[in-house]
């Protein structure tokens, strides 16, 4: 491989780890990882974005470790304290990583780092989701895309406003995510799932 070669790896490397850095925003990096997929091959993308935007997540740890004493206030500290020494974390970090769209794992990234979680097998379980997202996001992307421009020719990439948008929804989200009292609304929902069987329990002995 040439010097030059490098280029174009280490350029969607930089945007996959900058993408996935910014808290609640960033490019869309898997769809700028289409039009590479043509030069530096299909699964070599796929690598690629996967490990970048893994990797950024370490950023979004440290931040959230950094901002210890502030979250500490936060009325999710407790729950989340609690949360990170279950394997359902670990499930729902894995599971969050994958939606495209939406920035749920930068949410807990942060917990993680506030409640000092461990780092490493956070990272080992993002990356194997970032690879599957990867693996599924680019050749989507790449069929919907070559559709697209045959019909509109037009490319969102270069569209500064939906740029802007994108980033400005993300925010937003990021915003709520912290403001719900997590503990709260799970409670609530768990109520919400048992309680038609509770209720079915008390007719059934009700009519012994």
């Amino acid at each position: 491989m040439q010097e030059g070669n490098l280029y174009p790896y280490i350029f969607l490397f930089a945007v996959s780890f900058i993408s996935n850095a910014l808290p609640f925003g960033g490019a869309p990096y898997t769809l700028i990882g289409t039009f590479y997929a043509k030069e530096l091959g299909l699964v070599s993308v796929i690598l690629i974005t996967a490990l970048g935007a893994a990797s950024a997540k370490v950023v979004l740890y440290a931040t959230g470790l950094g901002s210890r004493r502030l979250m500490e206030r936060n009325k999710n500290y407790a729950f989340f304290e609690r949360a990170i020494k279950k394997r359902s974390f670990l499930v729902a970090l894995f599971i969050t990583a994958i939606i495209p769209g939406l920035p749920l794992d930068d949410f807990l990234y942060l917990w993680g780092g506030a409640v000092k979680g461990d780092l490493l097998r956070m990272l080992a379980v993002t990356f194997a989701a970032k690879l599957l997202k990867s693996s599924i996001e680019i050749p989507l992307e790449l069929f919907v895309l070559s559709i697209a421009s045959q019909l509109t020719g037009t490319n969102l990439l270069s569209n500064v406003y939906f740029q802007v948008g994108a980033v400005a929804f993300f925010v937003a989200i990021g915003v709520i995510l912290f403001v719900i009292d997590w503990e709260k609304t799970l409670n609530h929902v768990k109520e919400k799932i048992t309680w038609p069987l509770k209720s079915s329990r008390r007719r059934s002995f009700q009519s012994m």
